[in-house]
């Protein structure tokens, strides 16, 4: 056997940085190299990826079925193994019905494996008992951005750092989390952009950040609404795109008419002057982006921190053109790729709701 190369995406984070990695004649990974035109890691990698050839080794990996017997595994066949997993969920089915059983996927498995769990769980446990890991990380932005702009994605690609006026980041460090791109934000600071970090940390980024709204854990809401107050009472909002592509909006300004920075100063620890300067740079700018991550998300509070800050952008207009939008950070490489292939309890692929009767109709004549 020669060595080869295989083109790939790193599992690490929800970067995807594209690479390639190198077997040698047993099949051994034994080299990394960085996918030099790929679009969004552009030709870099950061310690994890470097790192891959140490996490793929042979040693301890599971090479065929292991059933437990006592207090060790032993080594079983397929058929076995395919034969007494039926036999224990049928068992299982009949004593106690679907909602005995469900589906465990995987945000590190492809669109095709995360489809076919799914469908596993609805066509033939007959069960909505399905989830994967966004159900502790991002399904609050998957359903607060689903309400506000009707699907729980990026707005935006990465590459749009290198086109904004103003990148706000907040709940989220990105060059701990997602080295790369964190790199792409440094970069874009350093080209000219301005950086607006919300976090209680202190970290890289708000280091070197023009603005740090340094609040405090569990304040973000209170901060979101002094910020959508000082927008509107100073006319910053962008009129013509909230008449023609907003709802709710007056009900949105009653809501803040009362919440002005001072009001929200000793709770969430941040001055009131600056919050207004983060609104007036923020709204102000012609293309501004907001990244965000489980500093967000991560609250009982996460979807309505999501949908805050989705208004934040809207009543701007800072979504739907370059250097613009509301992009969640996701924790793993295919936390999006999951959730839109319906690995959730409510929803189908394309977060079609799974209790409406018109879905589960269409799904049923699809899967027969």
């Amino acid at each position: 056997m020669h060595s080869r190369v295989v083109k790939t995406v790193c599992p690490f984070c929800g970067v995807g940085c594209g690479m390639y990695l190198t077997s040698d004649g047993q099949g051994n990974v034994c080299g990394v190299a960085p996918e030099q035109d790929h679009p969004i890691s552009l030709g870099k990698l950061c310690e994890k990826g470097w790192s891959s050839v140490y996490a793929i080794s042979p040693d301890n990996r599971i090479h065929h079925p292991l059933k437990r017997k006592r207090d060790r595994f032993i080594p079983i066949s397929w058929d076995q193994a395919l034969a007494e997993i039926s036999t224990f969920l049928q068992d299982i089915l009949e004593e106690s019905g679907p909602q005995a059983v469900g589906v465990i996927s995987s945000a590190r498995a492809t669109n095709e494996d995360n489809y076919a769990a799914q469908k596993f769980a609805r066509a033939v446990l007959k069960t909505n008992n399905v989830d994967h890991c966004a159900r502790i990380c991002h399904s609050p932005t998957v359903a607060g951005l689903k309400q506000v702009l009707g699907s729980g994605a990026m707005t935006n690609s990465t590459k749009d750092l290198f086109d904004t006026e103003v990148i706000v980041v907040f709940g989220a460090d990105p060059t701990e989390n997602h080295s790369v791109l964190g790199g792409q934000i440094i970069e874009a600071k350093l080209a000219g952009a301005t950086l607006i970090v919300v976090d209680p940390r202190v970290t890289r980024l708000a280091k070197l950040a023009d603005i740090h709204l340094q609040l405090k854990p569990g304040t973000n809401i209170a901060l979101i609404n002094a910020l959508l107050h000082e927008i509107i009472s100073n006319d910053w909002h962008d009129r013509d795109f909230i008449d023609n592509r907003c709802d709710g909006f007056y009900a949105l300004k009653s809501n803040v008419e009362k919440i002005t920075p001072e009001s929200v100063a000793e709770i969430t620890g941040v001055d009131g002057p600056l919050i207004r300067q983060a609104a007036e740079r923020y709204s102000r700018a012609n293309r501004a982006m907001i990244l965000y991550g489980m500093g967000i998300t991560q609250f009982v509070s996460g979807t309505n921190n999501v949908i805050a800050l989705a208004d934040l952008a809207l009543i701007c207009g800072h979504i739907g053109k370059p250097g613009t939008g509301i992009n969640p950070l996701r924790g793993q490489n295919n936390v999006q790729g999951a959730c839109d292939m319906g690995c959730l309890p409510n929803v189908y692929p394309g977060y079609q709701l799974a209790d409406e009767a018109d879905t589960q109709q269409r799904f049923a004549a699809a899967w027969g």
